[in-house]
């Protein structure tokens, strides 16, 4: 697991009634993606920075306002197979998380992949029987 910043240039809807404050808009589109798994980002975006916000947008057929930004993420990134410990089904109490099925595990698990915004896990290993 690691934090990484990560700078994007990005297309983001602008609503009508915030044309003449387009970073007010932006904030809003943005900040309902904090702590959610992105594919793109490949992780989960903790916090982001508005860097710029360009001039020129777009206005599609269907009278929709795009404009162009550059966005600096700071997201967690966290890898398959990685070892964790969640509690109650959550890592850090924050993310939710299933092992082997079960919402609610409490114990070390190896991360398997991520669905939405959940983190899939299966046990750490299981213990081998032995010969005796």
């Amino acid at each position: 697991m690691s934090f990484e910043k990560i700078k994007v240039e990005i297309f983001i809807p602008i609503r009508p009634r915030l044309l003449s404050d387009p970073s007010t808009s932006i904030f809003q589109q943005l900040s309902k993606n904090l702590l959610r798994y992105s594919n793109s980002l490949g992780g989960f975006p903790m916090s982001f920075t508005i860097e710029g916000i360009f001039e020129s947008g777009q206005i599609l057929e269907d009278g929709s306002i795009y404009v162009n930004c550059l966005i600096d993420f700071c997201v967690l990134k966290i890898i398959p197979h990685e070892q964790m410990y969640c509690s109650n089904g959550a890592l850090y109490g924050i993310f939710p998380v299933i092992v082997d099925e079960d919402n609610a595990y409490t114990g070390e698990f190896a991360v398997k992949g991520f669905s939405k915004n959940v983190i899939i896990g299966t046990q750490k290993g299981i213990e081998e029987e032995s010969d005796f």
